[in-house]
């Protein structure tokens, strides 16, 4: 798989805020689909529509990269509430 495929893939969960709802929900469906079998479809877009919900809280419009959002969700500890954005 080139690089732009694997970003393509893989961008709804850095990119984010920079989606619609509904953009996030088809993204997030795809990945679920396509590359992580052992996620569920339903929760895994429950969880990234939470994660818009908690990161503009928390953090407002400060786009994280992936490592430090990753860093970010272990520090709080709610790796329970996104065990299929850690997944992915």
């Amino acid at each position: 798989m080139r690089c732009n495929a694997v970003k393509e893939r893989f961008d709804v969960i850095w990119h984010y805020l920079d989606y619609s709802a509904a953009v996030t929900d088809q993204k997030a469906r795809i990945l679920a689909a396509q590359c992580c079998k052992r996620m569920d479809e339903e929760i895994f877009v429950t969880e990234m529509r939470y994660l818009l919900f908690i990161h503009s809280d928390n953090f407002g419009k400060e786009i994280l990269l992936p490592l430090d959002l990753i860093n970010t969700i272990y520090d709080f500890k709610p790796q329970e509430r996104f065990p299929n954005v850690c997944i992915c």
